[in-house]
């Protein structure tokens, strides 16, 4: 699969198709939920409207349902979890640092917290209105907490939090599948390298999580050896392979 990455408003205005065709690609990865939390449609969570989160564009949900439903595309929503700016925003939903302050990423970024319960059930039920909107596949993004180098800095000492964040991922993904049981979505999973190698314990994601959970996985190129802004997507790990498979942000 050859993908390349667009906003709604490419869809919108009727040339979503067009950069795919010139990207040779076969699949269209719509950016439906970014890291600053807007969404690219109007949403019946309550969290959404709080947050003001939802697309302003008028009959949005049905445009996009009938693209869905007419192209001959693969088409994939990446949704953006917990890495979320309007929700990340509010004082009893953001991720905080060790010393209980608001945590900010390298991007300057807010993230909200994957143990608020709402927050979680907020994002499963997201990915099912895309899934009943006619996506072929949900793509979950930042669907833990933060790895690496930053990840070491969030929410209280790592090397004993490791086995609650694991649970709690469990928790979201267990819900998640829940939720989109009803559809026909594929549900894919964006990682880097090291997570899904079990190198990096912080983002509460193990390779039996992606292995129990994820129909498609997407491991970051910039971390397995490809260009940056590509990924190597696989349906498992134990298929892994190294070609650049789309184009993402």
């Amino acid at each position: 699969m050859g993908a390349v990455t667009v906003s709604v408003e490419a869809v919108l205005n009727g040339t979503a198709e067009e950069l795919a065709r010139q990207a040779g690609a076969d699949a269209l990865v719509i950016d439906m939920k970014g890291d600053p939390g807007t969404l690219g449609w109007k949403s019946g969570e309550a969290i959404a409207r709080n947050v003001r989160a939802n697309s302003q564009t008028e009959n949005v949900n049905e445009t996009l349902a009938q693209f869905l439903k007419e192209t001959q595309l693969y088409t994939v929503a990446r949704l953006s979890c917990f890495k979320d700016g309007l929700v990340g925003a509010d004082s009893g939903c953001v991720l905080r640092d060790s010393g209980g302050n608001r945590w900010k990423d390298s991007d300057g970024a807010l993230w909200s917290t994957p143990e608020n319960n709402a927050v979680r059930s907020y994002l499963a039920r997201a990915a099912a209105e895309l899934a009943a909107m006619g996506f072929d596949e949900v793509l979950l993004d930042s669907c833990g907490w933060p790895g690496g180098g930053d990840g070491a800095a969030v929410n209280g000492d790592p090397a004993r939090d490791l086995d609650r964040r694991t649970e709690t991922v469990d928790k979201f993904l267990a819900e998640t599948v829940q939720a989109l049981e009803p559809y026909d979505a594929a549900l894919a999973i964006r990682c880097s390298a090291a997570t899904a190698a079990g190198q990096d314990g912080l983002t509460g994601l193990t390779p039996a999580l992606l292995e129990q959970y994820a129909d498609r996985l997407w491991i970051d190129g910039s971390t397995a050896g490809l260009g940056a802004g590509s990924v190597a997507v696989v349906t498992r790990l134990s298929e892994s392979r190294t070609e650049p498979q789309a184009i993402l942000p």
